[in-house]
């Protein structure tokens, strides 16, 4: 199955617990996205991850981290 992904350069927010860290998403599908955020935000596996420019907000689970990129799964 062919899944397709899209280039973007969009903000979004990580919302966890009461906290709110700024991120950029860099590409989306239906089933996932990559998202760029600082390292040192002690971001959780699970998050809600809003894209104000689509009006949108997505549960999320990380599936991969590497510096500040990170590979997340809609849930």
């Amino acid at each position: 199955m062919y899944k397709r992904v899209t280039l973007v350069v969009k903000p979004g927010q990580i919302i966890f617990a009461d906290a709110k860290v700024e991120c950029t998403i860099r590409t989306m599908s239906r089933f996932g996205a990559s998202i760029e955020a600082s390292p040192h935000a002690n971001i959780p596996d699970q998050f809600v991850l809003l894209v104000s420019s689509d009006h949108k907000s997505y549960a999320c689970n990380v599936v991969r981290r590497r510096g500040k990129r990170m590979v997340i799964a809609f849930a």
